[in-house]
Parts: structure tokens; sequence; C-alpha cells
């Protein structure tokens, strides 16, 4: 395991402990901004194994810090895929990329998303910030742009709806990450 601390940015000693342990394989658990530095420095000591992020990592920042020549190839685990046909995430990707000149990351797709489920409530006769919490309980599911069907479960915790995964695994692939062949 890598093992980093806050505000490091110089991740070889790890990055060649891990080499030296002959690692088949590297999982990244970071921000884009730190996963990014790890896959730049992981290559420049000639790292050459599969490379998983997180949907954390999911933003085209990710591939512009680590360079696209040592981000080709990574799997991108991700709830979003700018590249889907949902017609729902098409428009989200418009809209946004002709808003503000570049596509949008994982967190801008989840806080979209996450407005959907504000904006119903209101629909559905919220009020404030108690009728707010209470209507949104009350609603038994949701159709959200990005993510599809989505519930609250008993725990009050979000979830898709089961059966009806919502994961994408995407890969860089000529300096963007994309839906992977296939897939």
């Amino acid at each position: 395991s890598l093992v980093t601390t806050t505000g490091q940015k110089d991740f070889t000693p790890q990055l060649t402990e891990l080499k030296n342990a002959g690692i088949d394989s590297l999982v990244l658990l970071n921000l884009y901004t730190d996963a990014a530095l790890q896959i730049k420095q992981a290559k420049a000591l000639g790292l050459d194994v599969p490379i998983l992020v997180t949907a954390s990592a999911n933003n085209p920042e990710l591939v512009n810090i680590a360079g696209a020549e040592a981000a080709e190839g990574t799997y991108v685990s991700a709830i979003f895929d700018p590249g889907s046909s949902n017609e729902g995430t098409q428009a989200f990707v418009k809209a946004f990329s002709d808003a503000n000149g570049r596509e949008p990351s994982e967190g801008a797709a989840v806080a979209y998303d996450s407005a959907w489920v504000v904006f119903r409530a209101f629909d559905e006769g919220a009020k404030d910030r108690e009728s707010l919490i209470s209507t949104i309980d009350g609603i038994e599911s949701f159709d959200l742009p990005i993510v599809g069907e989505f519930v609250f479960n008993d725990k009050h915790e979000p979830t898709v709806t089961p059966g009806k995964p919502s994961q994408s695994l995407l890969q860089v692939q000529g300096g963007e990450i994309k839906t992977r062949p296939g897939a």
C-alpha cells in the first residue's frame, strides 16, 4: 500500500518501494491532483503496471497534470461517464462545456444530480429546511439525469437502484478519459 501524507508532492520513495516489491498493479484512492502526480512519478520510475484510480480522480485535469503519455491506459472507476449515450448526461456535458469551456468532472456531475433531488423536493411542496428533509425522505425514488434511478435506503443513505448499477470503468485513451472500447 502507498501511504502518503497531506501536502506530499514527491511520491517516489513509496513508489520505488512498491516497484522493488514487484507489484502487478497500482490502485490509487486519491483526488485527481495526487493521483496524477503519483501516475506521472510511477511512469518516470519505469513502473509499468496497470493503474486504477477511483471516482475522485475522474477529472480531465488528471490527464493534464500527469501528462497524456504517463496517464495513457489508466483505468478510472466512475459514476459519471461523459461519453455516455444517456440523454441527460449528454445534455449536461454540452451545457457545462459551453458555459465553462471544458468538460465537467465527476464532482460537477454529482453536484448536478444532487441539485435535481432538491428541486424535486421543492416541486413536491418543500418550503424550508425541515420540510425539504421530510419531503426528500418521502419520495420513493428519483430519476436523475446522470445516475438514473436513485433511492435513499432505509438508513437514509443515497443508493442507486438495486440491479441498475451506475458504475462505469473508463480509461485514458489518446489523452482523454473515455468510455472503454467494448464497454
